[in-house]
Order: C-alpha cells, then sequence, then structure tokens
C-alpha cells in the first residue's frame, strides 16, 4: 500500500484515475493480484480525486502536427519589414509554404503583404479569437491542459 499512496500523492505520480494509477505502480516494476482493486479503492478514498474526476482518453484532443513556428522581434510593424521578412527568413530558409496563418492585424492585411503572397501562391487565412473553426481546437486544448495542471499541483502551487 505505501507504493500505491507513493504513486498517487507525490507530486510525479498525480491525482489520476484507479487505471493511471495502478499503471504506474506498474511502471515502477511491482506488482500484485489485487492491485487494481486497491487503486480503485484509494481513488474512492481521495477527497481531491472525487473532487476532480479522472483524465481519460475521451478529454484528449487530436493534435494537428505545425512544421515550424518562426518568430523574431522586428523593428516595427509596418509591411515592408513584414514582407522583407518572409522573403528573407521564411521563403529562403524553409521554402514557400501553402498557407499563412495569421491574426488579422493590419502589417498582416495590406496591398503589399497580399501581393507577395500572391506572387508566391500562399493562401492567406485570417484566425480570430470568436472563429470556432480556427481557434476551437485551442482553446479545448488549453483546457484540458489546465485540466491536468489542476489535478498534478498541489493547492498550494509550491512544486
Amino acid at each position: 500500500m505505501p507504493i500505491l499512496k507513493a504513486c498517487h500523492y507525490s507530486p510525479v505520480g498525480g491525482h489520476h484515475g484507479e487505471n493511471r494509477t495502478a499503471a504506474k505502480v506498474l511502471e515502477c516494476g511491482y506488482y500484485w493480484p489485487s492491485i487494481y482493486h486497491d487503486a480503485n479503492q484509494m481513488v474512492k478514498d481521495c477527497d481531491q480525486c472525487q473532487r476532480q474526476g479522472s483524465i481519460s482518453k475521451r478529454h484528449e484532443m487530436p493534435m494537428n502536427f505545425v512544421m515550424e513556428v518562426k518568430a523574431i522581434a522586428l523593428p516595427n510593424n509596418e509591411a515592408r519589414s513584414v514582407t522583407a521578412f518572409l522573403k528573407k527568413n521564411i521563403f529562403t530558409r524553409f521554402g514557400t509554404p501553402r498557407a499563412i496563418l495569421s491574426d488579422g492585424g493590419s502589417h498582416f492585411c495590406n496591398k503589399a503583404f497580399i501581393r507577395l503572397l500572391e506572387k508566391y501562391g500562399v493562401k492567406h487565412k485570417v484566425a480570430t479569437p470568436y472563429h470556432p473553426q480556427s481557434s476551437g481546437q485551442v482553446e479545448v486544448s488549453n483546457m484540458e491542459i489546465k485540466n491536468i495542471l489542476v489535478k498534478t499541483v498541489n493547492a498550494n502551487r509550491t512544486d
């Protein structure tokens, strides 16, 4: 039982469901016949687990892979700086992308930027915070990350 408690209550263990807790014990190299029953009883008796629930496959959402993200501070937000950065640092180093996703700022929505994208055949997609098709996955992912952190970080956040 001390092994089960260590895998459940320790900062690296986390307050997850009975299956995940039993899996942590098995990963440590320990086994006994009633491991799943004991883990189930421990989770039932754990106040924090009963308040928060557990993480399951249902909560997971597939993420779209992002090839490369390049960020650099420019001296200003003018169209000329942004287009020069794209040509010099993005198109020549990584190749021409199929699409560019921006936040709709004025330095991304202007004639010079649009002409550059048309020249190279790049689609421009604008994502706004209220556009569920582009920001919904991010919102769900952030919510799940928050839930995981709540379950693994102490309430007083000292760890």
